[in-house]
């Protein structure tokens, strides 16, 4: 309730209030244990990053992170530094998106945690492309697109594919751009 009371302060409006009680209330009643209690946190975070609440979500994958560290949960340590990622990236406050991306890295090769390993590329590659570094988000997007071929989940490695085969048309690489995208249209 100190969580919601906080966010009311920070101006949400009623729907999103109501939305995230809601959303919150369910997980809630799921959660059996109070070291699973960041899970919610986090949960609550990622909805609010995707409104756009930016300080809210923050307040919230803080929290949660203090409690993962708490309960020494890897995994949702490296969850929510993704999140944090996404936040700043919309933000597009790239240094801090990269930090948390960063971070998430680190902690999953120290834990031998590769769950998360496509969508930290994914991050990395989307974050060098907004600084210009268009090269370097080739090289990550093709490093998550061998992992997502791997687990033959042809949608994501779809996407991921567009995306080289868009950055090679605004490095006039013509062919290169025209390939990736045939075989982005042809998974889909």
């Amino acid at each position: 309730v100190l969580y919601y009371k906080r966010l009311d302060a920070i101006s949400l409006d009623k729907t999103d209030s109501i939305k995230l009680i809601s959303h919150d209330f369910a997980l809630k009643m799921t959660v059996r244990k109070e070291s699973e209690a960041h899970e919610s946190l986090y949960r609550s975070g990622v909805y609010l990053t995707e409104k756009d609440k930016f300080v809210a979500a923050a307040i919230l994958l803080r929290h949660a992170f203090s409690q993962a560290a708490k309960h020494n949960d890897d995994d949702y340590q490296i969850l929510i530094a993704l999140g944090f990622s996404e936040l700043f990236y919309r933000q597009m406050t790239m240094d801090s998106a990269f930090y948390y991306t960063d971070f998430a890295f680190r902690k999953a090769e120290a834990s031998g945690n590769h769950t998360y390993d496509q969508q930290i590329y994914n991050d990395f590659a989307r974050i060098a492309d907004l600084k210009g570094e268009r090269y370097k988000a080739i090289e990550w997007y093709l490093k998550s697109a061998e992992l997502w071929r791997q687990q033959k989940d042809t949608l994501r490695l779809a996407i991921v594919l567009g995306n080289i085969g868009s950055l090679h048309i605004n490095l006039k690489n013509y062919d290169l751009a025209i390939d990736y995208l045939m075989q982005a249209v042809k998974l889909h």
